[in-house]
């Protein structure tokens, strides 16, 4: 039960371990209207004004309710925007209509469900994608095929290792997939990320220390491209259970470089520095999270917003901080 919960703590790794993907088809094409729309609604995009863009997708598919590929886009900016109940329900319908061409739409629907409904719409993903690859002349297509699937397998373990892992033989599925998914891409980090938290599970943590030590020595790991920033800081969240604190520090401080607003990475430093013995910093880092709360307190869950205000708590405050900057969105609880 124990591991259990811990795992759950980084579940949300799975969405940004298969990104969604643009449809490649053009949509709308034999509809002047539409495609007037369309063009809005990018423009809208590239402004990063997606409540604009919805209200000129949503026209767009009124006049054509039944366009799977503008539903499977206008679901990617449903997921970018907030709205994933939304996003869900145009993926469900586009799947409904359309059930063996994309298999990102598999893989977006996947990643808002569950347990074994999640698993058997990335088998779905897994067979479209593999049924693409069978008739792929092209190397560089088939490079990229191999990466998504890798991470979908990766995906599908952790499921096993969250969600499912009460289920019979959990473990022995999870490390099935995880090597399924390295003889397919060897160097697949979202497969080797979730071998380390698959080590930890089962008190292996030199094994799990060593894969991690792999992964924060390659070549940019810490650059947002080739590597999401829910995959940084699951890679950081297990350099600190594995009671890698040094490098902890040094991988989370990179990480809240570029995203300054968000608690979660900052309460990670936190914790990183506090494990490493640095009290002033961490408690620098805790008050940047509790900053970020009282902004928008709304983006995480209460579970997260406890976490926070218990390290805040246990550490204190800089002595130079006006605690009721960061402390007034907490009080409520």
């Amino acid at each position: 039960e124990q591991n259990k919960k811990k795992k759950k703590h980084i579940r949300a790794t799975v969405r940004m371990m298969v990104p969604p993907q643009r449809s490649t088809g053009v949509v709308g094409a034999d509809d002047p209207t539409v495609i007037k729309l369309l063009a809005h609604a990018q423009n809208c995009r590239d402004k990063y004004d997606l409540d604009a863009a919805l209200k000129f997708y949503g026209k767009a598919l009124d006049r054509q309710p039944e366009n799977t590929d503008l539903m499977d886009d206008v679901a990617e900016v449903c997921l970018s925007a907030g709205y994933p109940d939304k996003a869900l329900q145009l993926l469900q319908r586009s799947i409904q209509l359309d059930p063996e061409r994309n298999a990102t739409k598999y893989l977006s629907a996947a990643q808002l469900l569950d347990g074994e409904t999640s698993i058997g719409l990335f088998q779905k993903a897994l067979a479209l994608m593999q049924g693409e690859k069978g008739k792929c002349t092209d190397e560089t297509t088939a490079s990229e095929l191999d990466k998504k699937m890798a991470c979908t397998l990766a995906s599908m373990s952790e499921l096993y290792t969250t969600d499912l892992c009460d289920e019979e033989e959990a473990e022995k599925k999870a490390e099935a997939l995880i090597e399924q998914a390295l003889q397919i891409e060897g160097q697949c980090v979202e497969a080797l990320v979730q071998k380390a938290n698959l080590r930890i599970c089962q008190q292996r943590a030199e094994e799990a220390k060593a894969i991690l030590k792999e992964i924060v020595q390659r070549p940019n790991a810490q650059d947002s491209d080739p590597y999401s920033f829910d995959l940084r800081l699951t890679v950081g969240k297990l350099l600190v259970e594995t009671g890698m604190s040094t490098e902890g520090v040094e991988w989370m401080e990179s990480l809240v470089e570029g995203e300054e607003g968000l608690a979660e990475p900052w309460y990670v430093l936190a914790m990183a520095q506090k494990a490493n013995g640095n009290k002033a910093d961490a408690q620098q880092a805790i008050a940047e999270a509790m900053k970020c709360l009282s902004v928008d307190d709304d983006v995480y869950d209460e579970g997260m917003q406890q976490c926070i205000q218990a390290l805040a708590d246990e550490i204190g405050l800089p002595d130079n901080l006006d605690e009721a900057e960061g402390g007034d969105a907490m009080q409520a609880d």
